[in-house]
């Protein structure tokens, strides 16, 4: 069976004094079929992670019809999350809080 893959990146740049700022991203199977990756912020308060919908940064990055194989997962994960994927993401999310 086919599992999530998951990258976690710290932001210390959205930081506070209570909450550690994680940009996270995902690549697994849609509930409608295929496969889809994300790319959130979630906040760490005292070990527990929490995200605000409507409020913090969620964004469907790729999505690819077909069967949810883990090589397939895992393909496409390395495809969209590049490098320089990773950085213009950072960007964009230290754009979204700014505003």
């Amino acid at each position: 069976m086919a599992h999530d893959v998951e990258q976690r990146i710290m932001i210390p740049e959205l930081d506070t004094a209570k909450t550690k700022a994680r940009l996270v991203l995902r690549t697994g199977k849609s509930l409608r079929g295929g496969i889809f990756s994300t790319a959130s912020v979630c906040h760490t308060e005292d070990g527990m992670m929490h995200f605000v919908i409507g409020r913090d940064y969620y964004k469907i990055i790729a999505q690819s019809p077909g069967a949810a194989t883990q090589k397939r997962i895992d393909a496409q994960h390395a495809a969209t999350f590049t490098q320089q994927a990773i950085e213009a993401i950072k960007a964009e999310v230290l754009a979204y809080y700014k505003r």
